[in-house]
């Protein structure tokens, strides 16, 4: 298992259909996530979805995993409620089979938590 923390380096989005599709999911992950509690994580086919405080500013913020190339993406909340998207965060792990966010590193923000068969290890 690898923890990280995502700092935040926000980039609009380059692709307007992604974009919606992300942010509606945004909205769903918005209505349901109560304070302090753990995230949960949807996954698809290619990627893994999630939503938490990454920067520490008290406004959830929407995470998008490749599974593939282990690569993450934030979609950080500004004060509008507009997400200002990150460039492709590497991991260095390849094949990501699981992934789960909570306060793992400290109280302010939410970190990321990746597994993948090939680390067999925690």
């Amino acid at each position: 298992m690898k923890l990280l923390s995502l700092e935040a380096s926000a980039v609009v989005a380059n692709t307007a259909t992604r974009a919606f599709q992300l942010a509606l999911l945004f909205l769903l992950l918005l209505g349901s996530m109560p304070a302090a509690a753990a995230s949960f994580v949807y996954e698809t086919d290619t990627e893994f979805i999630s939503s938490g405080d990454f920067n520490g500013d008290g406004l959830p913020d929407v995470l998008v995993l490749d599974k593939a190339t282990g690569n993450v993406r934030v979609g950080y909340q500004g004060n509008l409620g507009a997400l200002n998207w990150s460039a492709p965060l590497a991991t260095g792990v390849a094949q990501v089979s699981g992934c789960g966010v909570e306060h793992f590193l400290n109280g302010t923000r939410d970190a990321l938590a990746i597994t993948a068969s090939d680390l067999n290890r925690v």
